[in-house]
C-alpha cells in the first residue's frame, strides 16, 4: 500500500478548481520527466471535462534555453492564465520569461509543485506577481498538531513527510496480521484521521485523501472556500 496519496490526482483536483475561475489556460511542462506530462495531462482532461467554451493547452519545455521560446509562444496566444510544471529553475526561468511579455491581466496560476517550492519563484518574480495565485495539496488539518508534538520531542522542526512517516508505523501496528490477505482486509476497512490527514485506501491500495484550497496571500499559501 502507498502511505502518500497520489499526487497525479492533485492536478485532476486542480484543474477542476482552476476551470471555475479561467475559461483558458496554458499549463508548460519539463518533458524530461514522465511524472510532469502525466501530471499536466491529468490536470488537462479535468479543466476541460463537460465544459463548453473553455480550453486548456499544454505545452513541453526541454531546459531554462528554451523558456523564452515557449513563453513568446504563449503570450501571442493570449491566455487568462499560466502555469509551469518543472524543477524549480526551469519553471522560475519561464515564468521569468513570460511574465516580461505577458498581456495586461493574465495571471499566474499555481500548482503544487510550485507550493512547495514557492521561496524559489517569490525570490525570481517577486510577491506581487504571484499575489492570488490558486493552487490545491491534501487537506491535513493536523499539521499544526503534529509540529507542535515534534518541536516539544525534540527541539526543532518536523522534516518534510516526518508525519507520514508516524502515521505509516502506526498504521502497520494497528492493522498487521501474519497472513496477507487478512492483513489487506484489515487496510481496504480503514478509515481514521491521522497526523497526516485522512487515512483511507482504494481498492489499489493507493491512499485517497481529502483536498484544501489554497491561495498566495502575502507571502503565504492560506486555504479558501
Amino acid at each position: 500500500f502507498q502511505i502518500m496519496p497520489s499526487g497525479l490526482s492533485l492536478y485532476g483536483e486542480l484543474g477542476r478548481v482552476v476551470a471555475r475561475r479561467f475559461s483558458k489556460v496554458a499549463l508548460v511542462y519539463q518533458d524530461t520527466s514522465a511524472t510532469f506530462q502525466n501530471a499536466a495531462t491529468e490536470f488537462e482532461t479535468t479543466f476541460d471535462h463537460g465544459a463548453e467554451k473553455i480550453t486548456s493547452d499544454i505545452y513541453p519545455i526541454k531546459d531554462q534555453m528554451d523558456s523564452v521560446r515557449i513563453a513568446t509562444i504563449i503570450s501571442n496566444k493570449k491566455y487568462d492564465a499560466v502555469s509551469v510544471l518543472a524543477t524549480p529553475s526551469v519553471g522560475a526561468s519561464f515564468l521569468k520569461s513570460w511574465y516580461s511579455l505577458k498581456n495586461d491581466g493574465e495571471k499566474i496560476f499555481c500548482n503544487p509543485d510550485m507550493e512547495v517550492t514557492i521561496s524559489i519563484y517569490v525570490d525570481v518574480l517577486g510577491l506581487e506577481a504571484l499575489d492570488g495565485c490558486v493552487s490545491v495539496f491534501f487537506e491535513n488539518q493536523n499539521t499544526s498538531v503534529f509540529s507542535e508534538m515534534y518541536e516539544k520531542e525534540y527541539g526543532k522542526d518536523p522534516s518534510f513527510a516526518a508525519d507520514y512517516a508516524f502515521d505509516l508505523i502506526g498504521l502497520i501496528e494497528s492493522t498487521y496480521v501474519n497472513d496477507i490477505n487478512k492483513w489487506k482486509n484489515n487496510l481496504s476497512s480503514i478509515e481514521y484521521s491521522g497526523l497526516s490527514g485522512l487515512i483511507r485506501f482504494n481498492d489499489d491500495g493507493t491512499r485517497i485523501s481529502n483536498y484544501s484550497k489554497k491561495v498566495f496571500v502575502d507571502g503565504k499559501f492560506i486555504e479558501t472556500p
